[in-house]
Order: C-alpha cells, then sequence, then structure tokens
C-alpha cells in the first residue's frame, strides 16, 4: 500500500526550507561498469526497450532478480528511462555502490518519490548500508524541490481521421505512483488511440515528484480538479460527450479512477482500476442515483501484494452495495503489472462501460 502524501508533507516540514535549487549528490560513487548484453541466451541489446523493461518485471515477480537486473540495465541504456528500478534491481544483486549511483541519479534526473523509498522492499539492504542516512535526506531534499515546482503533463492522442467537431467518447489514463503519463501504454498509446477510435488523455498526477514522475493526492477533491484542468486543456481538441468519460488506472492510478468515476456519474460512464494500491474513500462517498446506470472494471493479480488484493476486493463490495455493475477479475500468477492480454481485453472493457444505459 502507498503512504499519503501528507507524510511527505510532514518530512518537508521536518527537513527546513524546502530548497530552491536541486541539492548535490552526497555520494561519490563511480559509474557502474556496464553489464554484458547475453543474458540467460537472448541478446538483450537488440530487445526493444518496452520489452526489456516488461522482462524486468515479470523476473522481478519471480525474485529473478539477476534477470531483473539484466533486462533494466538494458532498457536503461537503450531508452535512458527506468532509473529508480535499475537502483532497486542493483540492490536486490547486493550491489550498493551501484545501487547508491543510480539511486542519485533517478532522483536528480526522474525523480524519487522519498517516502516509498524509505519503505520499498527492493531497498530494504541498501537502507541498512550506514551511508543510506546521508542519502535519506538528499531524496527528501529533491522531492521537496520538485513537489513545489509545479510541473504538470498532459498528453492527447487522437485516432487517425478524429472529427474534433462530432462528441465523442474520451479515455482519460491516470498513471501510478511515482511514474507519468507516456508511461501508461507506453510507445503504443497512438495505435491503442487508432485500433480502438477513440481519444486518449494522459494526465499526469497532482503532485511531482521530479521532472519524470508524480503522485497523486489522497484527496480526491485535488485530483477531480487536476482532471478537470487536464480536460480544458485539451477541450479546442476534442468535443466530450456528455456521461462518455471513461477513467482507466494502474495501481496508485486504479483508485483515483475509481473514487473520481464514482463521484460523479453524470460525466463518467465509469472507470478501469487495474491492481489498486491506495487509500480507500469510497465510503465516503453517497452514490448518486446516476451511479446505478454506470459500469465499472476492477482488476488484480493473483501474485500482487495482500494488501492491493484485499482494496480490489473492497473496491468491488462497495460498488456491489451501492447497485453498480462491476466486473471483478483476478489474474492467477500475474504480480503488480497489466494483464497479459491487455491490449485484447481493453476494447471489450470500453464496451462494457459504454453500454450502460
Amino acid at each position: 500500500m502507498v503512504s499519503s502524501p501528507a507524510a511527505v508533507v510532514g518530512e518537508e516540514k521536518a527537513m527546513g526550507p524546502v530548497p530552491k535549487e536541486l541539492p548535490k549528490a552526497p555520494l561519490d560513487v563511480p559509474v557502474p561498469k556496464a553489464l554484458a548484453s547475453t543474458h540467460n541466451g537472448t541478446d538483450l541489446s537488440k530487445e526493444d526497450t518496452d520489452e526489456l523493461a516488461s522482462l524486468a518485471r515479470e523476473a522481478a515477480s519471480r525474485d529473478d532478480y539477476k534477470t531483473a537486473l539484466a533486462a533494466q540495465f538494458w532498457a536503461v541504456k537503450k531508452g535512458n528511462d527506468g532509473l529508480y528500478d535499475l537502483a532497486c534491481y542493483y540492490a536486490r544483486n547486493q550491489l550498493h555502490d551501484e545501487a547508491f549511483y543510480w539511486l542519485q541519479q533517478a532522483s536528480l534526473t526522474e525523480g524519487v518519490d522519498a517516502q516509498h523509498a524509505s519503505t520499498d522492499s527492493d531497498l530494504q539492504t541498501l537502507r541498512r548500508d550506514p551511508r543510506y542516512t546521508e542519502v535519506a535526506k538528499f531524496l527528501r531534499q529533491c522531492s521537496a524541490y520538485w513537489s513545489h515546482s509545479d510541473k504538470k503533463q498532459t498528453l492527447v492522442y487522437l485516432p487517425q481521421g478524429f472529427d474534433k467537431s462530432k462528441p465523442s467518447p474520451v479515455v482519460i489514463t491516470l498513471h501510478g505512483r511515482g511514474s507519468r503519463p507516456d508511461h501508461f501504454f507506453g510507445a503504443a498509446t497512438q495505435e491503442m488511440a487508432n485500433e480502438n477510435k477513440l481519444p486518449l488523455i494522459c494526465v499526469s498526477g497532482t503532485k511531482p515528484t521530479g521532472p519524470k514522475s508524480f503522485v497523486w493526492s489522497d484527496s480526491a477533491r485535488e485530483n477531480a480538479n487536476r482532471i478537470d484542468a487536464a480536460i480544458k486543456e485539451v477541450e479546442d481538441r476534442i468535443k466530450i460527450a456528455p456521461g462518455r468519460i471513461i477513467a482507466i488506472g494502474f495501481s496508485e492510478g486504479a483508485q483515483v479512477a475509481l473514487e473520481v468515476a464514482a463521484r460523479d456519474p453524470d460525466r463518467f460512464a465509469g472507470a478501469i482500476g487495474m491492481s489498486p494500491g491506495a487509500d480507500f474513500h469510497l465510503n465516503q462517498v453517497q452514490p448518486a442515483p446516476a451511479l446505478k446506470t454506470r459500469r465499472f472494471v476492477v482488476t488484480i493479480g493473483g501474485k500482487e501484494h495482500p494488501g492491493n488484493v484485499a482494496l480490489a476486493r473492497q473496491d468491488r463490495d462497495w460498488f456491489q452495495k451501492a447497485g453498480v455493475q462491476v466486473q471483478h477479475i483476478t489474474f492467477p500468477g500475474v504480480g503488480h503489472m497489466l494483464p497479459r492480454d491487455f491490449d485484447e481485453r481493453f476494447p471489450k472493457w470500453v464496451e462494457f462501460i459504454l453500454s450502460g444505459k
């Protein structure tokens, strides 16, 4: 489960004034040596960047951190992205100098959620290293700097031949904690828009934790305001059909999608929440009559953290009690990641939601 932004604010107050510029990395560790391109008979240097990142996540879900490290190293080398995950896999392999190097680089060039890093099981051995105390302060300073930068990002992908004069349903994507808008569908985003003939609006979280990293607020109102602002940014390019917005989110963004759509059924046709991982606030919602005509999808991997599994069930139970149609789908053997057949299921979920009354 993720921590609330309030905890991060508390840390910022404890450490003093917000830095006016990025602090300097405290540890002078050498640039790690390149890893061999061939691993388990596969030349990783020839693989697609997204495939490498996916391979790393799948390997980590099986506790195969040597493969996760090799795949993530080449994903970073080819795409210059995913530095925090690389630091985590180095730490899992007990390579602390390399882990510290990439953790510091991630904080400066991507952004690191300092609160998450302080509890992330991937960094457990690294936090036992005496040097971590100094690095933890550096992470908090960087987080404070970025959180006050007011940085945000809204990306729009229109399907080929889109007619902006006609009202259209729209899909709004909400990324996971510490991620960013273009990571949701990755390089396939435009293709997803074309194949499904739907505009995609990819929205950054309410609070920046780095130039390439955002988190969502613990406040449903703040999240709704962020989404409203993103919609206003694109109203000259998309005429949204009333009540035909679908929110889709992963991890922290999944819970945000469910919470925001449940509160505003006049605008949202429903939501898809995959692997929800944030605080549960639906019990504070007084269901509007229109909500019973909306539809929701909640998915969870069978190998996910028990907290995520419990939250997905809690979401399902709330919607069912409110008289709302909800699909609750478990994917056996899958960890905290998108379903393997997501491309096939996505259009079916969209059709299910849009076919509501």
